[in-house]
């Protein structure tokens, strides 16, 4: 097992997001166009990529996911195991700092450090801001990860907000976008009629 030393070595040099294997133009990973091609979908993929994935976050993404109050965070381990994390706060607790990067705080948890320990490895996340029933119901990015400790200079980027409540975040996970694409309230219906199901 590695040390905790050596893990924190590595943190320290995880400070260049991986690129993106696929990128904006494509039509998603090699196994995906295959099956895109397979089953006959090569088209509306194409069409999906083309108009609705970006490589940067148009000023509505940005203004959403300052109004969000959770996100989700999907991450591989090296050895390929999954975790989805969800984080929560006030609304802008996630920082948007320009069109290609976003800060997400992270606070003392359970700690497990499954995201943490995953990105050390894999440094990629899969991010989704929910909102049920907004008219977008969900911003989604892909996008490689640097971790900045608190304590750190560049931390300063990260400007802090009233409804921070005195939380102090214990480092941050910033996140280069590589694709950005909504999803829209097609099927918010299916959630609304499911209300009443849900125990309070």
């Amino acid at each position: 097992m590695a040390s905790r030393f050596k893990i924190r070595d590595r943190l320290k040099n995880l400070a260049q997001p991986s690129a993106s294997p696929g990128g904006v133009g494509t039509t998603g990973s090699p196994t995906s166009q295959a099956l895109q091609a397979e089953l006959g979908t090569g088209a509306q993929a194409f069409g999906f990529y083309k108009n609705r994935v970006h490589d940067h976050l148009k000023p509505w993404m940005s203004e959403y996911i300052a109004t969000a109050d959770v996100v989700f965070v999907a991450s591989v381990a090296a050895n390929g195991d999954l975790d989805c994390s969800s984080k929560f706060g006030h609304p802008g607790f996630v920082r948007v700092l320009d069109t290609k990067t976003i800060a997400i705080p992270l606070y003392s948890g359970n700690g497990v450090h499954a995201t943490l320990g995953n990105v050390v490895d894999n440094p990629k996340v899969g991010l989704c801001f929910w909102k049920p029933h907004a008219e977008v119901v969900s911003l989604q990015l892909n996008g490689g990860v640097t971790i900045v400790e608190a304590s750190d200079e560049a931390a300063r980027r990260f400007p802090a907000i009233e409804e921070d409540e005195g939380r102090s975040a214990v480092r941050w996970m910033v996140v280069e976008v590589h694709e950005s694409y909504m999803r829209c309230a097609r099927h918010t219906s299916l959630i609304e009629g499911r209300e009443e199901e849900v125990a309070p």
